[in-house]
């Protein structure tokens, strides 16, 4: 099934035109949402240790420089929660927030551009989770393990008819065509 495999599972979670939606199996539905979800955990530490030890040592030589003033508790209570924040990223094994949110809108009309929908996200609340949609974005190329899943030609040569000789599949296409009515003799 195109379920499982995970690049195209990914892609379709990161289409905002399907997401979930037509998933039948929950297991691969959410081993790709995992997979997803620590893509974007991994940008977030990448993200956070620098981001907070400038600041961090922004905050201390501006400490050094100032004596005692009225703004040095304010600070403090900054580095803290910065502290705090990066201890909770690193520890953080939930869904990410910006994925969760991305996951609980609602779906766009079919004929909206994916691509598009991520470049107006880019700048919004789901920016890190546009960052691993556009990786996804170019995987369906075409509509080839649509049109095998759904067309007669895919459900007769199946995986285990895969042997099949090319006449006789074109004689059970032509047979699979025929209405019922010409089968009665």
């Amino acid at each position: 099934m195109v379920e499982q495999v995970h690049l195209l599972a990914a892609a379709t979670i990161l289409d905002p035109r399907f997401k979930k939606n037509h998933f039948t199996d929950h297991v691969a539905c959410s081993r790709a949402i995992n997979r997803i979800n620590t893509s974007i955990l991994d940008i977030t530490r990448q993200q956070l240790p620098q981001n907070n030890s400038e600041e961090v040592d922004a905050i201390e030589e501006t400490g050094n420089d100032m004596k005692k003033g009225i703004w040095d508790f304010h600070k403090l209570l900054v580095k803290k929660q910065l502290s705090l924040y990066t201890a909770h990223a690193q520890e953080s094994e939930g869904l990410n927030e910006e994925f969760k949110h991305y996951l609980s809108q609602a779906v766009v009309h079919l004929n909206y551009d994916p691509i598009l929908y991520w470049q107006k996200q880019k700048n919004s609340i789901c920016h890190r989770v546009h960052s691993i949609a556009v990786k996804y974005m170019s995987i369906v190329g075409s509509s080839v393990p649509c049109e095998h899943h759904f067309s007669i030609a895919g459900n007769i040569a199946t995986d285990e008819q895969n042997r099949l000789d090319p006449c006789r599949l074109d004689r059970l296409l032509f047979l699979k065509s025929l209405d019922i009515k010409h089968w009665e003799l």
